[in-house]
């Protein structure tokens, strides 16, 4: 799609086309309106990558609006054509920026990347209580609101009896 974009604004720089003014501001207006106020709705404190996803998009959307109606007014007011490809250049930037900000976050979690410091939770675990080592910490995000881990520990227990008895015995002193 950005590729179209910019495709487009070469297109118009090298051959302008004409726009009617009044109507594209209009349009542009009520699109920047709509993308503002759904942005004040979905912004929260702690938003899913899907949130994040639409919140992304509806700035960019906001910011391509924008650039249209900055545009629109330098070619009917001052006769710069040009803002027109230039605005186009823009959105397909905002296009891209954003896009890039939700592939970046997401293939983090398609490609189990770590959301944690393993040699930090490794110090952790083992100031627990009865651990001896921390052979294996494999630690991944399911989803963006999901943190999943499996570790392999080692204690001084050597079978469940022992553990059963030694847990039974410090709860009750």
């Amino acid at each position: 799609m950005v590729g179209y974009i910019l495709w487009e604004s070469y297109r118009r720089f090298l051959d302008p086309v004409t726009i009617d003014p009044e109507l594209t501001l209009i349009v542009a207006t009520g699109g920047l309106l709509i993308n503002v106020g759904s942005v004040y709705v979905l912004q929260s404190g702690e938003m899913s990558l899907n949130e994040r996803s639409a919140f992304y998009h509806l700035l960019g959307d906001a910011g391509g609006s924008i650039a249209v109606i900055v545009a629109t007014v330098a070619v009917a007011v001052a006769d710069l054509p040009i803002a027109d490809p230039i605005a186009a250049t823009l959105i397909g930037f905002l296009v891209l920026w954003s896009a890039g900000t939700v592939l970046r976050e997401s293939s983090s979690i398609l490609l189990e990347r770590s959301p944690s410091s393993q040699d930090d939770l490794r110090t952790d675990i083992t100031a627990l209580g009865d651990v001896e080592r921390v052979d294996d910490i494999h630690v991944w995000q399911v989803c963006s609101q999901l943190t999943v881990a499996t570790v392999h520990l080692v204690g001084p227990a050597t079978s469940l009896e022992n553990q059963r008895t030694d847990s039974h015995r410090r709860t009750s002193d």
